[in-house]
């Protein structure tokens, strides 16, 4: 976004404008509502609509009325206790939700205790946490992003993405909200300074109250309008997993497979966590007993405030996805999956192992794996040594060049899982693979993965 800046001084400059300071206009009203209490049946706590409110579940169940189901197994599945990873098993018996191997479920997190009490305090509202408020649109062209009448901490808690990064511009709207003049004149400094807000900010992956209390040094910032907060900062949303099961082998329930986010802040005292990750954490510790709880997990809400359900629940819904097996179960595949990547692949293989039960001719199933220390993070490791061969690798695909190449001629189908920059790594490995062993060029060998990748015998599920 470095052409931004010249970009308005170019357009004032043309336009012969001068810069003022800009006057907050609100677009949404926010009232206390004396009459009410937390406690009204009318006020909405995590419900995301009128009839979870009254306690009732009904179909269909998607990004605006999401299915709270139950966690029926969860477990740690590294062998170290620096790092969690979780395997989640969801019952989905009464929601005739139904999943196909290869889908994705987006599960609705909640933001940790720790950072809503930050958050409350940080701005002055610790006081008034379980205050009832009406939210209004002021204009036509808005809308509300949740329900109401509710609560401060029903918002903060289950409504607004609180962790999430600093931009520049809010801490611009923020600084003329600043609670003394040497934290007005930091937040003028970050406002306006590219280079230091990444420094100070971005490359910390500082959120708005751990921002906010660091500059302040703890003072609060009790004039910044609640109205400011609603209109600036995302609403929480949900998060997308691999489904790491398959429907055929579990049909009324599904499993994820994912790491724990967390690592420290430089220079501070604070810790990067991944809200629904922690989440997820959170869930596991309380079902397991676990007595030596994570203290930052340990501060989620787990339960449901009104207890409508019984039991742990985590509310999700299904997300399709053109991630999927070939439509004959005798076409080959060959997967890459290093990591939490190999979740959608331990599905595959869930699904083939069906298939192969069911009495139908499998195809060539070749699974690529890779992790840190195979005596702490080889997950799954009790079922890919039931599944046949095993071949553990990390960076060793060229080894298997000559067969990865024969079996693609063959209408292989090739599936990459995991982090952006290893899906592309995997990309140009494969595009040198072709070029030796087909004996093209590497301009032709890319022209030969672009062709799968229309085709669809190449898919990839990556993130950043």
């Amino acid at each position: 976004m470095a052409w931004k800046d010249p970009m308005w001084e170019a357009l004032a400059k043309e336009m012969n404008l001068t810069e003022c300071t800009a006057v907050y206009g609100p677009v949404f009203t926010v009232a206390e509502r004396n009459d009410l209490t937390k406690s009204s049946t009318m006020v909405y706590l995590e419900e995301p609509n009128k009839l979870q409110l009254q306690g009732v579940l009904r179909t269909p169940f998607d990004s605006h009325n999401p299915f709270p189901a139950p966690v029926v197994v969860s477990r740690q599945i590294f062998k170290t206790k620096d790092r969690s990873c979780l395997h989640m098993e969801f019952d989905l018996t009464g929601s005739c939700l139904c999943y196909h191997t290869g889908d994705h479920v987006s599960i609705m997190p909640v933001n940790s205790g720790i950072e809503v009490d930050r958050f409350l305090r940080v701005f002055g509202l610790e006081s008034k946490c379980d205050t009832v408020i009406d939210v209004k649109a002021i204009e036509r062209t808005v809308r509300v992003a949740f329900p109401v009448p509710t609560t401060y901490d029903t918002i903060v808690r289950y409504r607004l993405e609180i962790g999430a990064p600093v931009s520049r511009q809010f801490i611009q709207q923020l600084s003329s909200y600043a609670p003394t003049s040497d934290t007005k004149a930091e937040m003028e400094k970050l406002g306006a300074d590219k280079d230091y807000s990444h420094n100070q900010l971005t490359e910390r992956q500082l959120n708005i109250p751990q921002a906010l209390e660091l500059v302040a040094k703890g003072a609060p910032w009790e004039k910044v309008p609640f109205s400011m907060l609603l209109e600036s900062l995302l609403a929480l949303k949900l998060r997308i997993y691999s489904i790491s099961s398959s429907s055929l082998a579990m049909k009324d329930r599904l499993t994820i497979t994912t790491k724990v986010e967390t690592h420290p802040i430089a220079s501070t005292n604070l810790f990067f966590k991944g809200v629904a990750t922690n989440y997820l954490l959170a869930l596991e510790q309380k079902q397991n007993n676990v007595s030596d709880q994570d203290p930052y997990a340990g501060t989620y809400t787990v339960h449901s405030p009104r207890k409508h359900y019984d039991g742990l629940r985590a509310s999700l819904y299904i997300r399709p996805s053109t991630f999927r097996l070939p439509n004959s179960s005798t076409t080959p595949i060959i997967m890459v999956g290093p990591g939490t990547g190999v979740a959608p692949f331990r599905a595959f293989v869930q699904e083939r192992a069906e298939q192969k039960k069911s009495g139908h001719a499998i195809g060539l199933t070749m699974l690529f794996f890779g992790c840190r220390n195979q005596k702490e993070d080889f997950i799954y490791e009790e079922e890919w040594a039931s599944a046949g061969k095993k071949v553990y690798v990390q960076d060793k695909i060229r080894l298997f060049g000559a067969e990865i190449s024969s079996l693609l001629t063959e209408d292989a189908h090739l599936y990459v899982c995991g982090d952006a920059s290893m899906a592309k790594n995997v990309s140009g490995l494969l595009q040198h693979i072709l070029s030796e062993q087909r004996a093209v060029s590497l301009a032709e060998a890319a022209a030969i993965i672009k062709q799968m990748r229309a085709a669809n015998p190449y898919q990839e599920d990556a993130w950043s």
